[in-house]
């Protein structure tokens, strides 16, 4: 209903929400994604790379899938320095 960043009136009631519908009461102002994350100090890109050694590329792909946890949590703690939610 908010996405793109509106006002709820006084008593008047909203549904914003990412991770399903949450409903707020005015007064309050609703910020898009893109305006939120600009005031958050985030926005831009955040770059993770990663150095694989590998015989061929069976091998790389069974790493990939045996490191995924691992590699879930070098990006998210990426994301986090950058002050963003994941």
């Amino acid at each position: 209903m908010f996405a793109d960043g509106g006002y709820v009136k006084p008593g008047t009631f909203g549904i914003v929400g990412e991770q399903g519908p949450e409903i707020i009461r005015g007064p309050a102002e609703v910020y898009s994604n893109e305006d939120s994350m600009g005031m958050m100090g985030g926005g831009g890109p955040v770059n993770v790379n990663f150095t694989i050694n590998a015989v061929d590329s069976k091998s790389i792909d069974q790493l990939l899938v045996d490191r995924k946890p691992l590699i879930t949590n070098i990006v998210r703690n990426a994301v986090a320095q950058q002050g963003r939610r994941f």
